[in-house]
């Protein structure tokens, strides 16, 4: 089998994590499967657009379609695309996960290019609609937050020395309060 056949097999298929990274990312050379991944990723208008709402916050499947207006399915199939190609990297929350920009990758020949697209696309403006759906988003977010913390403000109390004794961390807690304000 050709090298460059298997190379690309290799990277697209599901042997391209290597320590939750994206297998380019850990090498020291630049080859064609590499690019091949990072630019069918970067090819997309949509796959863009997610890279730039997640400039500065990680959300779930489930918000991304609600921003962008797609199906699950189709956000999912997205966000593969652009995890194999190590643009982006997902953290597990109980059943949700999100995603976020994955960090530069520090010892890659892919660097500046990964760099280059990060400040390209954030030099670009997100469409108002964008913008106006990503507020609705986190509107939800802190009105579920606000729910969760009321609903279970006696669970928290009852449950509180389970974690740590009041007198472990009180006074501390209180200077700094103090002087804070």
């Amino acid at each position: 089998m050709n090298n460059s056949i298997k190379d690309s097999r290799e990277i697209s298929g599901s042997s391209t994590k290597i320590n939750g990274e994206s297998s380019y990312l850990n090498e020291s050379a630049v080859n064609t499967a590499a690019l091949a991944v990072f630019f069918k990723a970067a090819g997309d208008p949509l796959r863009l657009d997610i890279l730039r709402v997640l400039q500065h916050n990680a959300y779930g499947v489930l918000e991304l379609g609600e921003i962008f207006e797609t199906k699950q399915s189709g956000m999912s199939h997205h966000l593969k695309v652009l995890a194999n190609a190590g643009l982006v990297v997902s953290r597990r929350e109980g059943n949700t996960i999100f995603y976020r920009r994955s960090p530069l990758p520090l010892k890659s020949a892919m660097q500046e290019l990964h760099r280059n697209l990060f400040l390209t696309i954030d030099s670009t403006e997100i469409a108002f609609d964008l913008i106006q759906r990503i507020k609705l988003v986190n509107l939800e977010r802190t009105q579920a937050s606000r729910e969760f913390f009321e609903q279970n403000t006696g669970k928290f109390n009852a449950n509180q020395d389970l974690i740590a004794s009041y007198k472990q961390y009180g006074q501390i807690i209180t200077e700094f309060l103090d002087s804070t304000s």
